[in-house]
């Protein structure tokens, strides 16, 4: 698949264009998307509890929940990002697993090791 980067404008695909769609997956709040009601994350919702050594588990359950809506990729581990406390407040997260690129259309012959640091939240680290 192809898309454009929502930062640059520019055509991505493949691993770029995997982790954009994660990363938009990730920040938007389940219930948003119409006729989509159940796509998103709850993870907006843990930005007031900020990440703490107690709610970190809570991240890494809802990245992995969220993930059931990328078809393309297999989530095998999910860690807090060592970069998270000097980014201004950004959760970002180290994850890593398969990426299927062909894995929308059922097709899962073709597979990937990936590994890449996400932002799933503004303002989360106080």
């Amino acid at each position: 698949m192809a898309s454009f980067d929502l930062d640059t404008g520019k055509m991505i695909d493949g691993l770029d264009e995997l982790f954009q769609s994660i990363e938009v997956i990730c920040v938007t709040p389940k219930g948003t998307r119409v006729l989509r009601r159940n796509f998103g994350a709850d993870l907006p919702d843990y930005v007031d509890r900020g990440i703490g050594p107690l709610s970190v588990i809570d991240w890494q359950a809802g990245i992995a929940e969220a993930l059931a809506f990328e078809p393309r990729f297999r989530l095998i581990r999910c860690t807090l990002s060592a970069d998270s406390a000097v980014t201004g407040g950004q959760a970002l997260f180290d994850i890593s697993g398969l990426f299927y690129p062909r894995g929308h259309l059922g097709d899962l012959s073709e597979v990937v090791t990936a590994k890449r640091t996400i932002r799933v939240a503004e303002d989360a680290i106080r």
